[in-house]
């Protein structure tokens, strides 16, 4: 029973440090609002869009038409929406400070965006502005940043008004762009990741043959989908539209990963729970049933039914807590190596430890009551006739 019990406890604790970690996951502001947003790609043909007018003037119409459909707040696209694992990053260089070699040259995160992105996404606009429809059309060699570049590499400077170089789209005159903007951080690659330094440049600088368009509604998302995909057929009838889904379940995707350990050793936990009181049960209960006559005799003589009851419980509850002891300690052990599964809590988190071992210990107390209880109802005439 204290085997049983010790391995119960290392189940729950790992259990416990998962959920807790899901739970601190879950929580995590991304950066952006996930609700009522809709996303699905768009890849157009080479063969219908060599030209790099056409790329652009597609997504604004799409963009003009959808914004326009009743149930649509507003509607935008990005190159790379988060969550996708998808990004580009290049090395750039800061107009007016120094330059850096090729090995020390600071690496940014690209994404192209169409106007009312920011607004869409619900991204802060930490200073500056967002781009214009002038910007969104014709290129104009302006970026927006977010705050993790803004503070890592300014110094404290305002970055609105600087300009940078981006080294991509194969940009020969390596023209620097005005900076315009500062966003707040999004979480791109995963909820569990720091942000990274990015940059955002309106389709024009960088003009892509596929987006990722997004639309922020009042109600339903999917109740729009129909409505969206006759927008695409009435501007190009052979436009495929794929990978649609809201933002919440791209989301809920990425950290599926830890919900699965979650819900995995969630389950182990119960069964480990449900195992360690059935041997409690059984073991007292044996207990009670191998001295029924003695306890008998121990009340025919004056004993009272609590002192009965409590020597029962000790018992039980001595072993149940030299289970927990060797428990705690080889959990002590064993829970570094689930470091990598966790996030925002520490292997040797005290709080898990403590509320996992004081549950295991109050399923004991309560698998050893029950038969201590019945010990209480022997009748002492039944054990004083058999002797």
């Amino acid at each position: 029973m204290i085997a049983e019990l010790s391995l119960a406890v290392v189940i729950l604790v790992g259990a416990g440090l998962c959920m807790r970690s899901f739970y601190l996951l879950h929580s995590v502001d991304p950066g952006f609002n996930p609700h009522n947003l809709l996303t699905m790609k768009l890849l157009l043909p080479n063969a219908s869009y060599k030209n790099d007018a056409k790329k652009i003037a597609f997504f604004q119409q799409l963009r003009d038409r959808t914004a326009a459909l009743p149930g649509v707040i507003s509607a935008s696209a990005d190159s790379w929406l988060p969550f996708t694992t998808m990004g580009a990053a290049t090395g750039f260089q800061i107009e007016g400070q120094p330059k850096a070699s090729d090995a020390d040259q600071p690496v940014t995160d690209v994404r192209v965006v169409e106007p009312d992105y920011f607004h869409t996404m619900r991204i802060s606009l930490a200073a500056g502005r967002e781009f214009n429809e002038q910007e969104a059309s014709v290129r104009s060699h302006v970026i927006i940043i977010n705050q993790a570049l803004a503070t890592g590499y300014f110094h404290g400077e305002n970055p609105i008004g600087k300009r940078i170089t981006v080294a991509m789209g194969g940009q020969t005159e390596k023209t620097p762009s005005l900076i315009v903007g500062v966003v707040g951080d999004v979480k791109h690659e995963g909820l569990n990741t720091i942000p990274r330094a990015m940059v955002y440049w309106p389709h024009p600088e960088l003009p892509l043959p596929f987006m990722t368009f997004v639309v922020r509604t009042n109600g339903n998302p999917f109740a729009l989908i129909g409505a969206i995909r006759q927008q695409v057929k009435q501007l190009d009838p052979n436009l495929p539209v794929s990978d649609v889904a809201t933002m919440q379940q791209r989301m809920s995707d990425s950290v599926a990963e830890s919900r699965f350990s979650a819900l995995l050793l969630g389950i182990f936990a119960v069964v480990a729970i449900v195992l360690a009181s059935v041997g409690i049960y059984g073991v007292t209960s044996y207990a009670v049933a191998a001295r029924q006559h003695e306890i008998g005799i121990r009340m025919a003589i004056g004993a009272q039914p609590a002192d009965v009851e409590l020597m029962f419980i000790r018992r039980g509850i001595g072993l149940t807590l030299a289970g927990l002891g060797l428990g705690l300690l080889a959990s002590f052990a064993l829970t570094k190596l689930m470091a990598g599964l966790l996030f925002g809590v520490s292997p040797h988190d005290p709080l898990t430890f403590v509320v996992m071992a004081a549950l295991l210990l109050l399923v004991g107390l309560l698998a050893c009551y029950v038969p201590a209880r019945r010990a209480t109802r022997v009748d002492p005439l039944v054990a004083l006739r058999y002797e």
